[in-house]
């Protein structure tokens, strides 16, 4: 059933998946356009009590697991931490009832009066949108930064994945970034940035000039860019903003230097795909500190950047005898118990001019509250060296 967001929610039925800061924001939101809303969360009633004391008194409650008849359903509204794939989601869908993001519940109320510039992917959400918002910012444009970055909205390439999911129907123009061929859009070419998009072409700048480092981080700052030129920043501004911009925590963030040894926290690093980046961006020896809980990844994509590029991995968490059985024949691989006694560990194995990287494949729900307590516990290790 297709529901009108912002004309009317008078009296429709909303189920809200996720109690934490989005959910609070969607679900109050919705309440006040009259809407009778649920929200449902995994977590149990104690766990979310500092989220339930945030909620409207009209808000009804499902906690500790979610429903099983959604029958009556008009609208469920899935907040950003909350994965699409999960099987209740699943069986929504099947039953024809819509579903859609937090971000794009804002979109439908808000979005006739006021432009907004979204960013989605695997990798490098975070790091693209507060970049892209740095921009807008030094072409003096009043921004509001939201998402799964801080604030709720209701309250925030060559990819081959990306190219699949761009087969089909496409309404909108479509512009690339890329580190490997000259695009429609914003491109690596030698050791410059450079740009063709509607309003010309022409070099953008040195990557001698762009402070954050990384491969990724390049990238992000092409995307990040191409979209900034869409919304009609100056390429100065832009500039601007590649000069100052030094990065996200928890995101290949510089730790200390010791004896010579780089020590990296990259706990942002929650899958495959992110290490693959995040090995791609030294070109010195590295001592990977990785594992945490499975998301199913496929850790034997690793092979070949950890045969080229690290020479001893420490493994923590439940992952880590599935990453053994994966790479463990190219590489030797060390079990540790907990995070200080993988960074003293690693530390012993390094030798100068070698990094020691915590890039974990892995989500940090095993051992730890969430990625940045995980780093943050890691930069704790290795300051106590």
């Amino acid at each position: 059933m297709e529901v009108d967001v912002g004309v009317t929610m008078k009296g429709k039925k909303v189920l809200v998946f996720g109690l934490q800061k989005s959910g609070v924001c969607a679900t109050n939101l919705l309440l006040s356009l009259g809407a009778d809303v649920t929200v449902t969360d995994k977590k149990s009633k104690e766990e979310l009590m500092e989220f339930i004391k945030m909620l409207s008194p009209s808000a009804k409650q499902m906690l500790g697991g979610h429903p099983e008849d959604m029958h009556d359903i008009d609208l469920i509204v899935v907040s950003p931490g909350v994965p699409m794939g999960i099987e209740p989601l699943g069986k929504a869908r099947a039953k024809g009832i819509k579903t859609i993001g937090e971000l794009e519940l804002a979109y439908r109320v808000v979005g006739e009066r006021i432009p907004f510039y979204a960013v989605t992917g695997t990798n490098g959400k975070s790091t693209t949108t507060s970049l892209l918002n740095l921009m807008l910012q030094k072409a003096g444009k009043n921004t509001i930064l939201g998402g799964n970055i801080g604030n709720a909205i209701t309250g925030e390439h060559d990819d081959p994945e990306t190219l699949k999911a761009l087969k089909g129907d496409i309404r909108s123009k479509v512009f690339f970034f890329s580190r490997l061929h000259e695009v429609k859009g914003v491109y690596l070419k030698g050791n410059g940035i450079y740009y063709d998009m509607p309003i010309g072409k022409g070099f953008l700048m040195s990557l001698d000039d762009i402070a954050i480092k990384g491969v990724h981080n390049l990238e992000n700052a092409m995307a990040g860019s191409a979209m900034a030129l869409l919304a009609g920043c100056h390429a100065d501004a832009i500039r601007q903003a590649l000069r100052e911009f030094r990065g996200l925590p928890h995101r290949l963030e510089f730790v200390r230097e010791l004896n010579g040894v780089t020590f990296v926290n990259d706990s942002k690093g929650t899958n495959v795909g992110a290490v693959l980046k995040s090995l791609e961006s030294f070109s010195n020896p590295i001592v990977l500190i990785a594992g945490g809980r499975d998301k199913a990844g496929d850790f034997t994509t690793l092979r070949d950047l950890v045969r080229e590029r690290v020479k001893a991995l420490v493994l923590i968490g439940e992952a880590k005898e599935k990453i053994r059985s994966a790479l463990g024949d190219i590489v030797p691989c060390m079990l540790e118990n907990d995070m200080s006694s993988a960074v003293k560990l690693s530390k012993e194995i390094a030798d100068r001019g070698d990094v020691v990287l915590l890039s974990p494949a892995c989500t940090s729900f095993d051992m730890f509250r969430d990625f940045e307590d995980r780093g943050e516990r890691f930069k704790e290790a290795v300051w106590r060296l």
